[in-house]
């Protein structure tokens, strides 16, 4: 009686514990995934925006915005923040960034990466600038699912954007600084028109960064700005493994005459008065998304976002 007693608690024993055993294998451990994300810059059908040709000499694009002039690349950098990714299972993981030369990652003060399209070659030399190129972002997520989308920001968060961050080498590119109080640029796009085509002798910009900046009780530190300028992406449909970020700089040209200048700095230096960031004659800002007619430096509705064509997947 015994014995049938103990084998019984034992065969109770034995079911609980695989029952244990079952639950606990089918409960799959979060693994850690590294993720890395391609971008590209090109010029319209022209292919990709080059510095120089392979024999050294200046690229030359043609063909460029309304007056269909030539020109050559003297600078093509930008910053991305905020970067996440859509995953299967519904949710948005934040991609962590790897801490390297053009990357930076902190829990507490947020993430930015420079995207350097420049080698230092052709009309690049000496623009403040070196041989360095950034054309990817690489960093972890802890998640399971696949990977479907991509979100970002062009631009650099606020609380990085208006201090020195020396020690952070990513932020510390003294030829993408704005001023003391605006802080970086967010993007550094300039083209030096040919010269049988240019009527102004100077490189057309597109600078964008925060404008109207206040340090109100005058401590050196920037306490808010009226326009912001930072571009919210957001793209459905992307996989890491075989698609790309695309940067279409012939599409930013489409409404300007890169040989002329409308009024303040040549081509759109973020100015709320500068004609060519404006939707009645020049739609640049229109075209990476921001809303002018807002007088704030961003989008107010969808149709800011419908409107940006100078990003896109491939």
């Amino acid at each position: 009686m015994i014995l049938k007693k103990s084998l019984a608690v034992l065969s109770v024993v034995g079911l609980l514990m695989n029952g244990c055993g079952s639950s606990s294998s089918t409960e799959e451990a979060v693994s850690e995934k590294s993720i890395s994300l391609d971008f590209k810059a090109i010029v319209g059908d022209q292919g990709a925006l080059l510095c120089s040709e392979s024999n050294g000499n200046a690229k030359v694009y043609n063909n460029l915005g309304t007056s269909l002039a030539s020109g050559t690349i003297n600078d093509f950098r930008f910053f991305v923040s905020e970067v996440k990714l859509k995953m299967s299972d519904n949710t948005t993981q934040t991609l962590m960034l790897t801490n390297n030369d053009n990357q930076y990652y902190s829990e507490t003060n947020g993430s930015v990466a420079i995207l350097d399209f420049e080698d230092g070659t052709g009309d690049c030399v000496n623009r403040g600038n070196d041989a360095s190129t950034y054309t990817s972002i690489v960093g972890k997520i802890n998640s399971n699912a696949t990977v479907t989308g991509v979100e970002f920001t062009v631009g650099v968060p606020f609380a990085l954007n208006h201090v020195e961050f020396s020690d952070i080498p990513a932020l510390n590119k003294t030829s993408m600084s704005w001023s003391w109080a605006s802080g970086r640029k967010f993007t550094k796009f300039e083209i030096n028109p040919s010269d049988a085509n240019n009527s102004t002798g100077d490189i057309f910009n597109f600078h964008l960064g925060s404008t109207g900046c206040s340090d109100a009780d005058a401590n050196g530190i920037t306490d808010a700005c009226t326009q912001p300028n930072r571009i919210a992406l957001s793209f459905d449909n992307f996989d890491p493994a075989t698609n790309k970020v695309v940067v279409d700089y012939s599409k930013l040209l489409t409404y300007v005459d890169i040989t002329k200048n409308l009024g303040g700095a040549k081509g759109c230096m973020s100015a709320l008065d500068d004609p060519e960031c404006m939707a009645s004659t020049g739609e640049m800002f229109n075209l990476v998304g921001l809303d002018d007619t807002s007088k704030e430096g961003k989008c107010l509705d969808a149709s800011c976002t419908e409107n940006q064509e100078l990003f896109s997947v491939e």
